[in-house]
């Protein structure tokens, strides 16, 4: 039988898991949904089914529409007016698809409950934490005002909030991402829910904080024993957190199996795509990521310095003559002709705030920045404006960093009309055109606007317009921490590719332990604005020094069920036995 027969027939028959003999807290059942939008019906999701059980964490996966959310949202009702919905859908006993508006809203926030992806969106920033958690509670429970304070601390308390008797008085704004995090934890379980959904809880959080929030979620979950519908893209934290896990493509379920049996035979080859586009972080040392196949053999070492840090210090001024916030403390670091240099740390460890003074977004308060053979730590923007073609920047979200107004040929194009030689308005098209080609989009595409593409095709224009003046360096700060792993693998290959040809030097910053080994040849890791441990990725990643290194290898997660669970108990003793100590 033929490679293609064999995965048509794979593909033709959904692998499922036997039913359990009892009742599910959320059955879904042949549910289509579909969307009214330019007088036409577009649809999410086709035939849908599955179960969640008491107990289990059912992981939902899938690349960016496929329909994960849609499906989880029609479990709450909480679809917009524009959705055709058939099938039936029954969550904690209650028929939601036909129930009145009343029984509804009794069972969201009490029977069924959900953790949204982005807290500080989803939590109302005039009101504070305490009183949107307190104010869950008491929709749904006979308690007074002070009831509710006191089993909200207790409840911000059990999710590892630090100080929550001064925290539940603050705004989402004054927590940290993981702190609005464990806050709408808390208020999703203030009323000890059925059934919790959790739609991308971890997606753009450090690797500890979300190795915290997992062992939160799980912790709960196995003492209250309620049933869990974890939608991610992230299959490391899939191996880490499931029990069974839903593949979805395309709005419909492909394939459905126990989580060992998913990892070690995938029969889908959409399942099969998604594992093999997977970063993993090695346990064994490995050869270099970075190969610089544009250069000449001579020696790294002897190569020319293309970005070179000594003692630097970035400093924020205060407000009304209080004293500024100083992020970065004495960072040395350089990188040479070709050299690919990762940068980790949490976040707010001063990442992007070193990634943005190399390029001359901010300026050094101390020390010495050499870009290019050029001391850039004290020039005006005005002085630096000549240097700026040697040197480009790729953000991490290239929907707020590319003009909404301006069609992505005309946002490439503007790095060469500014700084690059003169030429005609011909020639700069023509050389857009072969631009968004090295980048694997057509050059046909000149015309279009940033919301006609997707995420990943965004992060493409991002590079295309960093690359456009052929610089010696580049920066690429978190460049795919919010894409889909297959996604994220085509940037990925693309970003090399170009780094091969054209042997620019890039700082490479990111909280993705596993996409640093597999670009860079070393590593430099951050902690509270200064470089705790630097050297090779052998070195550094498999034979790490520093306590807070080893904290972070141990906190990544790896798309192994088996191995991470063994990574999980062992980063659980030892953050026991530093409790003990401490």
């Amino acid at each position: 039988m033929s490679n293609n027969m064999s995965e048509n027939l794979a593909a033709a028959a959904v692998r499922r898991c036997p039913p359990r003999d009892e009742t599910p807290v959320l059955a879904i059942r042949d549910l289509s949904v579909s969307f009214g939008i330019g007088g036409h019906q577009v649809q999410a999701i086709k035939d849908v089914s599955f179960d969640v059980y008491r107990g289990e964490i059912l992981a939902v996966v899938g690349e960016s529409g496929s329909g994960k959310s849609v499906s989880s949202l029609a479990a709450l009702r909480l679809l917009p007016d524009t959705a055709d919905v058939s099938g039936s859908v029954t969550t904690a006993g209650l028929s939601v698809l036909t129930a009145s508006e009343a029984e509804m809203e009794a069972l969201r926030g009490d029977s069924a409950s959900m953790i949204f992806q982005e807290p500080m969106t989803a939590m109302n920033p005039v009101y504070t934490i305490g009183q949107q958690i307190g104010a869950a509670l008491r929709a749904h429970r006979p308690v007074s005002r002070k009831e509710a304070q006191s089993r909200t601390i207790e409840m911000l308390e059990l999710v590892g909030m630090p100080e929550p008797e001064r925290r539940v008085n603050q705004y989402p704004h004054q927590l940290s991402g993981g702190q609005r995090q464990r806050a709408m934890i808390a208020m999703a379980l203030i009323c000890e829910p059925q059934l919790l959904i959790a739609d991308e809880p971890t997606t753009a959080l450090d690797v500890t904080v979300q190795a915290e929030i997992l062992d939160l979620i799980k912790d709960i979950q196995k003492k209250t024993g309620m049933a869990v519908v974890f939608i991610t893209h992230d299959m490391g934290v899939v191996a880490d957190i499931a029990d069974r896990v839903i593949v979805m493509q395309k709005g419909m379920v492909v394939e459905e199996a126990f989580v060992n049996e998913l990892f070690d035979e995938p029969r889908h080859p959409y399942s099969r795509k998604l594992l093999a586009a997977v970063p993993r972080l090695t346990v064994t040392p490995q050869p270099a990521g970075n190969v610089t196949a544009g250069l000449s053999d001579e020696p790294q070492e002897r190569r020319d310095v293309v970005l070179s840090a000594k003692d630097l210090v970035i400093e924020y001024p205060g407000r009304l003559g209080r004293r500024g916030f100083r992020a970065v403390e004495k960072v040395s670091f350089e990188i040479r002709r070709g050299e690919i240099l990762g940068l980790v740390g949490e976040s707010g460890s001063g990442k992007s705030t070193v990634g943005r003074c190399a390029v001359g977004l901010l300026q050094a308060t101390e020390g010495e920045l050499n870009v290019c053979g050029h001391d850039i730590s004290r020039l005006s923007a005005r002085n630096i404006r000549p240097l700026r073609k040697r040197f480009g920047i790729v953000f991490q979200d290239p929907a707020s960093s590319l003009n909404p107004r301006a069609s992505i040929g005309d946002s490439i194009a503007e790095p060469l009309r500014l700084h690059g030689p003169r030429s005609s308005a011909g020639d700069i098209r023509k050389k857009v055109r072969e631009l968004l080609e090295s980048v694997e989009l057509p050059g046909s595409w000149y015309e279009r606007y940033p919301h006609e593409l997707s995420g990943g095709q965004r992060q493409r224009i991002g590079i295309a317009r960093a690359i456009s003046l052929e610089p010696e360096l580049l920066v690429a700060d978190e460049p795919t921490s919010a894409l889909d792993v297959s996604v994220q693998a085509k940037v990925l290959e693309i970003l090399v590719e170009l780094q091969r040809r054209m042997g620019f030097s890039c700082l490479f910053i990111s909280h993705d332990l596993a996409v640093v080994e597999s670009l860079a040849s070393n590593v430099a890791v951050m902690r509270k604005g200064s470089i705790v441990e630097t050297g090779s990725i052998s070195q550094v990643l498999h034979q790490p020094q520093e306590a807070y290194t080893k904290r972070l290898i141990a906190a990544a997660p790896i798309p192994d069920p088996r191995e991470q669970r063994r990574r999980t108990l062992a980063r659980q003793a030892a953050a026991q036995e530093d409790r003990i100590a401490s």
